[in-house]
């Protein structure tokens, strides 16, 4: 092989090895490309995620700040809740300060009060 030869062989395994270069270099950048878009986006939908998220809070945080405030804002009643209540039917009068326990089979008086 003359020296001539040699150097283009030489000459050309070297551009061979720099296409391949290139190629890698290209295919390479390409998928940290890819790998950046992805990354992006999945913190764009993160971020996105985490202001629904805030503003749901926010919104259920107003909710409860207006049903706090509106508790607050009941109108007092006049008389106490327990004058509200139906009326109980009085018992009969009783003639001393004993009931007859009528569910008793032997009917003994218990204390009243």
């Amino acid at each position: 092989m003359s020296y001539d030869q040699r150097i283009y062989n030489l000459t050309e395994e070297f551009n061979q090895l720099t296409m391949s270069v290139e190629k890698f270099k290209e295919n390479t950048s390409s998928k940290q490309k890819l790998i950046l878009e992805t990354v992006e986006k999945d913190d764009k939908e993160r971020m996105k995620l985490e202001d629904d998220i805030k503003s749901e809070i926010r919104f259920i945080n107003e909710k409860m700040d207006k049903i706090n405030g509106d508790s607050l804002n009941i109108p007092k009643l006049s008389t106490s809740f327990s004058y509200k209540r139906s009326p109980i039917e009085p018992k009969e009068e009783m003639k001393n300060a004993f009931i007859e326990d009528m569910n008793h089979k032997d009917k003994r008086q218990v204390l009243m009060k």
